[in-house]
């Protein structure tokens, strides 16, 4: 019985449907099927509040009917006041679920807002970066047609490489490389430059310039 009372509350989603019982918070911060944040807990039903709260009704109307037939009867007040202090756990108990019940629902509610409350304060610090990124890239698009055209800037936007491309549109397009290696000859000067680098440092991808233009890469299966 301990183990029962002491058991969080149920969580469910509201957007698939899926019921579980959280672990750490009496509130889970997303859905673990959908990942959703639309979490709540679902009240105690209504079969359940009528089982509490018939116990200590039950306990009144047998108070009342013994307490009628001991009057019908002509009995004493000793057999009434020993039928209620046999019948006043009964109603003690039943006053204490209800407040047991009460308190954790208010336990819930609170621990249900405080997760609301950090779900806003999230979607609130996502949705400005969202919006600070996209200020972003628009401000970097206008850069971009401004100095290379609306045709070029589109595909440096896309992060596009292509032969002929020069060297500061390359890190434009995909950023600094990882490493470079550059090679020196009488006319001409060869720079390698390496991207996409895995948990190893090993990279994925292998441009090649020569005279500050690209001439060819090299994209290896990550």
């Amino acid at each position: 019985m301990a183990l029962r009372m002491n058991q969080r509350p149920q969580n469910a989603c509201r957007d698939c449907g899926y019921v579980w019982n959280p672990r750490g918070h009496n509130v889970s911060a997303s859905c673990p099927r959908c990942s959703s944040l639309n979490v709540y807990v679902p009240g105690v039903g209504c079969t359940g509040c009528l089982v509490v709260a018939m116990i200590p009704a039950i306990a009144v109307v047998v108070l009342t009917v013994v307490a009628v037939v001991l009057v019908a009867a002509g009995a004493s007040g000793g057999p009434l006041a020993i039928v209620l202090v046999l019948l006043s756990p009964f109603v003690a108990l039943g006053a204490y679920l209800l407040w047991r019940h009460q308190d954790a629902a208010d336990k819930a509610r609170a621990e249900q807002e405080r997760v609301e409350a950090e779900q806003a304060q999230w979607l609130a610090y996502h949705q400005y970066q969202h919006d600070s990124w996209t200020q972003e890239q628009d401000q970097r698009y206008r850069r971009l047609v401004a100095t290379c055209g609306e045709e070029t800037a589109q595909r440096l936007m896309q992060g596009q490489i292509w032969v002929g491309q020069r060297q500061e549109h390359l890190y434009e397009a995909l950023g600094h490389p990882l490493k470079v290696q550059e090679k020196v000859l009488r006319s001409k000067n060869h720079l390698t430059c390496f991207y996409r680098p895995d948990a190893s440092g090993r990279c994925h991808l292998k441009v090649m310039l020569e005279n500050g233009e690209v001439i060819g890469w090299e994209a290896a299966p990550e």
